[in-house]
């Protein structure tokens, strides 16, 4: 309660009325820990998360004992560990940062407004300086990849998001509205610009082409670096000569955003990074695969370039990576030249990776490199044959390329292949690396550009995969083997002598040309044939013509 004058005052039993504050204080935050820890269900979570907050905010503004009890540890540290990085609940997380955001708002709005304590500054402040010592700390993960260091605070890496954009909010609160010293505030910038380069550097991208794979973390990671350079070039400095530090002076910020996470550049991003152990580099395209992490990724550029110091030499950096981008060879097609560049179309200015994914329920396609329908057709037809693809893939090789032979190189390529079809949401894969393993009578590889019968390459295919192994030729002898019975009636009714002769066969043709249906085809490949004058048959039997 405030006087007329402005002046705090309280009741006459000032002791008790601090220590009932600080007890309700702490009891927010035992409560709702316990909650998140019991799994309690949302609406009474994110209820009890918004009147909790509501009174520690308005309680830490006015009594310094309330703050106290807010702000000790490692009781706060833990509540935040569980509230914002441990839960796995991802909207009790965002409610957590948005309250947390809104209460020191609102404190240092009023603070800014009318003249009162500095008291509500001291809970932006606070809860900064707690959230950057966690900072130093976090170590990101995923299931497969944990740190060695004991000392980290480790959570999984799609968990961070929210605590990367709390920090960046409560930053320009406290750059905008605070009333810390100049040189204090750029001490604590420039403690976190070092740290957020160096979550950048290392962070482990997870966005996969056609699953919902947002990397939620490293948007929120941008956004933090991004508020660090608005507020001040002497951050924009930092984070570039930090980042560009940690990569052994072989690549820069600008470099890293453009170059890897906007266009994949496979062959350099390899050479230049192979010295980090820990980190996932993705199978296909850029770093950068959903609208969200590419418009962060683009904003973020742009600010760079925008700032009044750098921003120039920045610029002409990024249009040199720009004049560098790889051209369409002039030898090869089109459809080639996306295989060649890294199996996309990044050499497109509008190149958006979520155009290659193909529609829900619809299978993958092939490219054709020139005319390789044909071969197309024979290997959509194998693969669609779930027998005969699923136990190909079961086929085991091994590993040691020097222990494998030219046949078994191309089972390995279509096993690749297959198992791409299978799990990738791409809408087209590419079958160069199977064209190359496709070696000719002549020991060449396929000629892309030359047109052939699928028939005979269908034969030809099958042959090289009964010479990987017995395995492979048990497979295609269940699957495909059969027997063609030819039977022989005579015309002559004097005559009653039959002939039938059986043969192996693994693929039989059907003309379906003018036909409506296969069964069409294949009635006709089945239908009976009259020998008549010179074509007629001689029994054996009767040695006469029937």
């Amino acid at each position: 309660h405030k006087g007329q004058e402005g002046t705090a005052f309280i009741n006459e039993d000032e002791t008790e009325f601090h220590d009932l504050v600080s007890n309700a204080v702490s009891s927010c935050l035992n409560v709702t820990e316990t909650l998140v820890r019991l799994k309690a269900p949302d609406k009474l979570l994110q209820s009890s998360i918004c009147h909790a907050l509501s009174l520690i905010s308005s309680s830490a503004c006015s009594c310094k004992e309330a703050q106290i009890a807010f702000f000790k540890k490692p009781r706060i540290e833990s509540w935040l560990k569980v509230m914002l990085l441990r839960s796995e609940n991802e909207s009790l997380r965002r409610v957590t940062a948005s309250l947390l955001y809104k209460a020191c708002e609102v404190s240092l709005f009023g603070q800014t407004m009318s003249n009162c304590s500095v008291l509500s500054c001291d809970l932006a402040h606070g809860l900064l300086e707690i959230l950057t010592t966690m900072l130093e700390i976090l170590f990101s993960w995923d299931e497969d990849h944990l740190p060695e260091d004991k000392g980290k605070l480790v959570v999984q890496r799609r968990n961070v998001g929210e605590f990367f954009s709390l920090i960046a909010g409560l930053l320009h609160l406290i750059s905008i509205h605070g009333i810390e010293s100049k040189e204090k505030k750029m001490a604590v910038e420039l403690r976190i610009a070092r740290e957020a380069s160096k979550q950048l550097y290392y962070h482990r991208f997870c966005e996969n082409l056609g699953h919902e794979s947002t990397d939620y973390a490293f948007i929120g990671l941008l956004h933090l670096i991004f508020v660090l350079i608005l507020h001040s070039p002497l951050n924009l400095e930092t984070i570039c000569s930090n980042f560009y530090e940690l990569s052994g002076k072989k690549f820069s910020l600008v470099h890293f955003l453009y170059c890897q996470c906007l266009f994949a550049e496979s062959k350099e991003r390899d050479e230049n990074r192979k010295e980090q152990p820990n980190e996932i580099f993705p199978a296909l395209g850029p770093n950068c695969k959903t609208e969200e992490s590419r418009s962060a990724t683009y904003a973020l550029l742009v600010q760079m370039i925008s700032a009044p110091s750098q921003g120039q030499a920045l610029l002409e950096e990024l249009l040199s990576y720009m004049k560098k981008r790889r051209k369409i060879p002039q030898d090869v097609t089109q459809n080639e030249a996306e295989i060649v560049l890294f199996g996309d179309m990044s050499w497109k200015w509008d190149y958006d990776p979520a155009s290659l994914l193909k529609e829900g329920g619809l299978p993958g396609g092939l490219i054709n490199l020139s005319a390789t329908c044909y071969l197309n057709s024979v290997l959509q037809q194998l693969y669609h044959t779930s027998d005969f693809s699923n136990q190909l893939l079961a086929i085991n090789i091994g590993l040691d390329p020097l222990n494998r032979d030219e046949n078994q190189e191309l089972l390995l390529k279509m096993q690749v292949l297959f198992a791409s079809l299978k799990v990738n949401q791409r809408r087209y894969h590419d079958t160069l690396p199977f064209c190359k393993a496709f070696m000719d009578y002549d020991g060449n590889p396929m000629r892309v550009n030359e047109q052939k019968d699928a028939y005979e390459f269908c034969i030809m295919l099958i042959e090289k995969l009964e010479r990987t192994g017995p395995k492979a030729q048990r497979l295609i002898q269940k699957v495909f083997g059969g027997m063609l019975q030819y039977q022989t009636f005579p015309n002559d009714c004097t005559c009653t002598h039959t002939s039938s002769n059986e043969d192996p066969f693994l693929i039989i043709t059907a003309d379906i040309q003018g036909k409506d249906s296969l069964s069409e085809g294949l009635d006709l490949f089945t239908k009976f044939e009259s020998f008549d004058g010179d074509n007629k048959y001689e029994c054996c039997r009767c040695m006469k013509y029937v």
